[in-house]
């Protein structure tokens, strides 16, 4: 089997142009075509600039992540976040007060 290394700008790019041939590759690795090989290094580096690169790109409100020592409380707009914060505040935005019923 062909084993490779991809490179945090591939999995970006995959990321960002989901027909792309960095896409393709990604595919082919997550299928089991191609050997996908990463070390505790690249992992970490995938980590920290995917999650910040395509929070930027996006433009996204938020980077949801376990690991917050690792990121800025924000990066230009996005606010870096846990996942529970973020479901406790989706939950508080997103659903109707509860009405009071008399009985």
């Amino acid at each position: 089997m062909t084993r490779v290394v991809l490179d945090t700008n591939i999995i970006v790019s995959a990321l960002l142009q989901p027909l792309g041939p960095s896409a393709q590759l990604l595919t082919l690795a997550l299928g089991g075509s191609i050997q996908l090989c990463v070390s505790g290094s690249v992992y970490a580096e995938y980590e920290e600039v995917i999650f910040l690169e395509c929070a930027v790109a996006a433009k996204a409100e938020y980077l949801v992540t376990g690991n917050l020592k690792h990121f800025p409380a924000s990066w230009g707009v996005t606010r870096i976040v846990t996942p529970r914060w973020l479901l406790d505040n989706l939950s508080a935005e997103s659903l109707p007060e509860r009405p009071e019923t008399s009985v």
